[in-house]
C-alpha cells in the first residue's frame, strides 16, 4: 500500500506551496483561494509549517525507512529468508539461483 499512495500523498504535502499570482499581484493558495500566501504569517504560516513537517516525515521518511530495512536485511543475510521475502520481496529484484 505504501508504494500505491506514496506519490499522491507526497504531492499532497507540497500542495500548499502552489500559490498562483492573481492580477493584483497577490499570491493565494490554489486549493484554498481565500488564504493569501504570506511567508510565515497567519494561517498560511501554520499550513506551510505543517506541510513542511509532513513532507519531511513522509517524503523522506518512507524511502529512508525502506532503505534501512533493505540495508539491514543485506547485512544480516536475510535476503534468502522466506519470511523476509514474503514481506519485503516487492522492494527488491533479488533473484534466487
Amino acid at each position: 500500500m505504501t508504494t500505491i499512495f506514496y506519490v499522491d500523498m507526497t504531492a499532497k504535502t507540497v500542495e500548499p506551496f502552489d500559490c498562483p499570482s492573481l492580477p493584483d499581484g497577490t499570491h493565494v493558495m490554489d486549493f484554498q483561494p481565500q488564504i493569501e500566501c504570506t511567508f510565515l504569517e497567519g494561517e498560511y504560516g501554520l499550513i506551510s509549517g505543517v506541510a513542511t513537517l509532513l513532507f519531511g516525515l513522509y517524503g523522506f521518511g518512507i524511502p529512508l525507512t525502506l532503505l534501512l530495512v533493505l540495508w539491514n536485511a543485506k547485512r544480516k543475510n536475510l535476503m534468502a529468508d522466506i519470511s523476509f521475502t514474503s514481506r519485503y520481496g516487492w522492494l527488491c529484484f533479488y533473484k534466487f539461483f
